[in-house]
């Protein structure tokens, strides 16, 4: 298996309060699109809102500066497809 097939398999186990699964289903059964889209959408969304930098700005490491992402929204089939075609 190479790298890159390697890494579209990368699957965290993310815990969160019970608040954030209820909101998760909701979109699940709002949309169409699955949980696992739901997620890849907010990663992809976050590091381009202002809010999201702000809270992790205030967590930031001594010398440490806020990673710019290395897509943009034109780069929609990252989160859509899961892959970087």
């Amino acid at each position: 298996m190479d790298n890159a097939t390697e890494e579209l398999l990368y699957r965290p186990t993310v815990r969160y309060d019970p608040i954030y699964r209820k909101y998760v289903n909701e979109l699940f059964h709002a949309t169409d699109l699955d949980r696992n889209e739901i997620m890849r959408l907010a990663l992809f969304c976050a590091p381009l809102g202002a809010l999201f930098r702000s809270k992790v700005e205030r967590h930031l490491k001594p010398g440490k500066t806020f990673p710019e992402a290395p897509w943009g929204p034109q780069d929609g089939r990252l989160w859509e497809r899961g892959d970087r075609a």
